[in-house]
């Protein structure tokens, strides 16, 4: 008798797309902004992590911690790719794929804000300092609005989604 493993079809499509994302090469180091194979190479890494991220936005386990944790690496990954080259000239959806990711950060590091600060009232205490991992999400998130920023200064739409996300997390 043969087993038949059972997947549904986020856990299929998130196969595939891991699939797909670990046949990419790696990323060099973009140098010459008129290198078009590796900015397409970048670009193309960083849509199919925001692809992956709203994936995992939509599964019936978004909340879980796994989850959770895939989105960041998800966001890191747009970071890290779109870090790879600046140009003067930038396209929308860069901007686009920086919200996304920003948005991604700013929501854990809220999660964890909001889980120190019920903690301490738990147990009748101050709320403690950010861990390292909560310190690491805001560098990177930084990192993802100071570019946002000057980028901004070169599109009514990167601003205004940029200006979306500023206004986030001054709620905080």
């Amino acid at each position: 008798m043969s087993r038949k493993f059972k997947m549904n079809s986020y856990d299929w499509l998130e196969y595939r797309l891991s699939q797909f994302w670990d046949s990419f090469p790696p990323l060099p180091a973009l140098r010459d902004e008129a290198d078009v194979a590796a900015r397409a190479l970048a670009l193309t890494h960083a849509i199919t992590a925001a692809a992956a991220i709203k994936l995992r936005e939509s599964r019936p386990d978004a909340g879980s911690r796994l989850a959770q944790g895939k989105r960041v690496a998800a966001a890191r990954g747009i970071l890290a790719s779109l870090g790879a080259f600046h140009s003067a000239n930038v396209h929308p959806i860069v901007g686009s794929l920086y919200s996304i990711a920003c948005h991604v950060l700013l929501e854990e590091i809220r999660a964890a804000r909001e889980f120190r600060e019920v903690w301490a009232e738990s147990l009748g205490q101050r709320m403690s300092p950010p861990a390292s991992d909560e310190d690491r999400l805001v560098a990177d998130l930084r990192d993802g609005l100071v570019t946002m920023a000057v980028y901004a200064a070169e599109s009514s739409f990167i601003a205004h989604k940029f200006n979306v996300l500023m206004q986030y997390y001054a709620s905080m």
